[in-house]
Formats: structure tokens, C-alpha cells, sequence
């Protein structure tokens, strides 16, 4: 077998062997949800990568090189802190030459967690797998993020670990529900649009992205979440992470009513700008689409 060929298998084998320890390890049982769990998502993709390795076991035949580096995995993990309080859903995705030459790379969804906590946990966590770059890391990256949400959590036991809004919301007045309409000359980067949706749903926002040209992005939620999005996408020095200026984004409408217009859900539209006008009409918000979507489309 080619050398180069026989390092992709080892690899292959190692992260086969890597997921089935997690999951028999971490069972993922729904029923738990206080306790820590890992599922694999691309579970078509796990299934012919171990019969792909079985056959060449059995037969010592080396499969084609294109059906060997289209493999690519994607699990789920939940961590939950210190006494059930806190709970991390980490994305964690294997692509083609882990673990010896590619590291693994981590998303996160937390309701649990301020935004300056989220943000010092994603860093944490997407440094500490770069730093196991070469070796197995889902173990530890969980435990990464066991040790910093118990980090969080000692400090703050006094009160200041809620989450933004939380002062305000609670209180028993109803906050108004604002959108915000973002205008992007071409939208294709399909990790870049799995970011604004992680992003979306974490702030709990409303609302959808479509992707290709135009990029259309609308969120719907309080005005503090709203902005704070609209933050995280410029880039700007006090909400790092975004995509900067050379995006080619533009917020290009704001909206406020006393109720939510978009389902609480964030939806994902491919390439249909057809299908986001129906969206539009059915939640009644027709004007402000034409205004802040279709008009800039005339003009460009």
C-alpha cells in the first residue's frame, strides 16, 4: 500500500476507534439531560468509513483515494457543569487528516452563559484543540469545558453569571421585539452561514439567513440581543469574532413591534430568494422586506 495512502487509512482507523471509546463512554441518552453525552451526527459517513476499513482488513485491497478523503465527521458532545446549573452542547468536527495533521474544530451553543463567558469558552476551546493538534482530543476538549465552566461558575456564584437580558426580562414587563435586516453581496461559505446560525440560536433570536447573492440575514429578538449580533458580525474591538469590514455587509433596516413577527425558531434558506418572500408574507413583516431587501437589489 502507498505510504501516503497507509497514513490516510491510520487516520481513519484512529478517529474510528476515538468515536466508538466516546460512545461507549458518554451514552447519549435524551432521557439524562443532566448528564454529559456524545453522538456521532454524520452517521452515514461513520458507517461506510468502518466498512471501507473492514474491507480492506478482509481483502487488503486499497479503496479509491476520492472515497477515502471524502471522509469527514461530525458529532455532538454535552457537557454539563457544576451541579446541572450550566450545559454546553459542543459541535465538533473531524475533518479529513485528523488527528496527525488537522486538528479538530469546536462550535458552541450555551443559553447558560453571558456572552463574554461564551466567548472566553469558545476561545478556551478552540486553542486547546489546536494545542492537541497530531493526537486524540474530543476526551479533551470535554474536559476543557468542564474546567472552564466550573471556572465561570466560582466566579460567579454571586449573582453575575446570568445571561444578558435576564435583568430586564425578568422584571414582568414585556420588551418589545426589534429585527434587524443585513444586507451581504454574496453569502456562499457554508461554514460562515453554519456561524451565523449557531450565533442566532444561541442568542435565542428569530429570524433566518439565505444564503448566495444577495446574503440576506434578518434577526428578531430583544434590542440588546439584536445589537449584540449585529456586533458579532461586523467584527467590531469590543465583540471580537465577526467577519470584518471586507465582508461586504450592510445593516440595512431596523424594525420594532410589540410582538414576534418571525417563528422563535432561525430558519436557513439556500440560494430561493422566492422562498424568503413567502416567509415574509406569512409573518406580515412584506414591507419591511421589499424596503430594506428588494430596494437595495434595484439599486445595485
Amino acid at each position: 500500500m502507498r505510504i501516503a495512502l497507509r497514513s490516510i487509512m491510520d487516520d481513519l482507523e484512529r478517529t474510528i476507534a476515538e468515536i466508538e471509546a466516546m460512545s461507549a463512554i458518554f451514552e447519549d441518552n435524551p432521557d439524562e439531560p443532566y448528564s454529559d453525552s456524545f453522538r456521532v451526527i454524520s452517521d452515514g459517513n461513520y458507517a461506510r468509513a468502518k466498512c471501507v476499513i473492514e474491507q480492506l482488513h478482509a481483502h487488503e485491497s486499497a479503496p479509491p483515494d476520492d472515497e477515502i478523503n471524502e471522509f469527514r465527521f461530525e458529532a455532538e458532545a454535552r457537557v454539563v457543569g457544576q451541579s446541572g446549573g450550566m450545559t454546553t452542547t459542543l459541535r465538533i468536527a473531524l475533518p479529513a487528516g485528523y488527528p496527525s495533521s488537522c486538528s479538530a474544530d469546536v462550535t458552541i451553543e450555551t443559553s447558560s452563559l453571558k456572552r463574554s463567558h461564551r466567548d472566553t469558552l469558545s476561545h478556551r476551546l478552540k486553542q486547546r484543540a489546536k494545542d492537541l493538534s497530531g493526537s486524540e482530543a474530543i476526551l479533551e476538549i470535554m474536559q476543557e469545558c468542564r474546567d472552564v465552566m466550573v471556572g465561570i461558575y466560582e466566579r460567579t456564584r454571586d449573582g453575575d453569571g446570568v445571561t444578558e437580558d435576564e435583568s430586564c426580562e425578568d422584571d414582568g414587563t414585556e420588551s418589545p421585539f426589534h429585527r434587524r435586516w443585513i444586507w451581504v453581496h454574496h453569502l456562499t461559505n457554508a461554514e460562515r452561514v453554519r456561524s451565523i446560525i449557531s450565533e442566532a440560536k444561541i442568542a435565542d433570536l428569530g429570524g433566518f439567513v439565505k444564503e448566495g447573492y444577495p446574503g440576506v440575514i434578518a434577526v428578531e429578538g430583544s434590542a440588546s440581543r439584536c445589537n449584540d449580533f449585529v456586533s458579532w458580525v461586523k467584527g467590531n474591538k469590543s465583540r471580537p469574532g465577526g467577519y470584518g469590514r471586507n465582508w461586504g455587509h450592510h445593516v440595512r433596516g431596523e424594525a420594532l413591534s410589540d410582538e414576534r413577527h418571525f417563528p422563535k425558531s432561525f430558519s436557513h434558506f439556500e440560494d430561493d430568494l422566492g422562498k424568503v418572500g413567502k416567509l415574509c408574507t406569512e409573518c406580515s413583516v412584506e414591507d419591511e422586506f421589499r424596503e430594506f431587501i428588494l430596494q437595495i437589489m434595484k439599486r445595485k
